[in-house]
């Protein structure tokens, strides 16, 4: 007897014996309702795990910031140098709002399944 489990979109289910993805509407799916209607019960839905999700993000957010550390290095470089910087302090300081914007994602609420990731400021180089 066929198995099913529930997935993450309410019109889809899996086929646990054969693996296919049965979506509404097709034939199968009928089989599926008379499964159902005969007392049986899907398996639950996978959910994520949250922490995996959180490793994820936190990979995705300091790739952001190793895009734009050279900026950070080749200012400070130029200034330790005395030669005139490339970016200006207001370019500078927008640069590192927007690191430490990064820094802060795992404190957004809803982290890690929302992220709203902060905005790119327009920096040489970063666009």
């Amino acid at each position: 007897m066929a198995q099913y489990k529930l997935t993450a979109r309410p019109d889809i289910v899996l086929n646990m014996e054969t693996g296919a993805t049965i979506p509404e509407g097709v034939w199968l799916w009928n089989q599926y309702q008379d499964w159902l209607a005969a007392g049986n019960t899907p398996l639950p839905v996978d959910l994520p795990d949250r922490g995996l999700l959180a490793s994820q993000v936190r990979v995705q957010r300091d790739s952001h910031l190793f895009a734009t550390e050279w900026l950070v290095q080749r200012h400070r470089d130029e200034i330790d140098l005395g030669r005139p910087a490339t970016l200006n302090q207001e370019t500078f300081n927008q640069l590192m709002a927007y690191r430490q914007a990064l820094r802060d994602v795992p404190l957004q609420t809803g982290f890690p399944e929302r992220v709203d990731w902060p905005k790119v400021p327009s920096c040489h180089g970063m666009n």
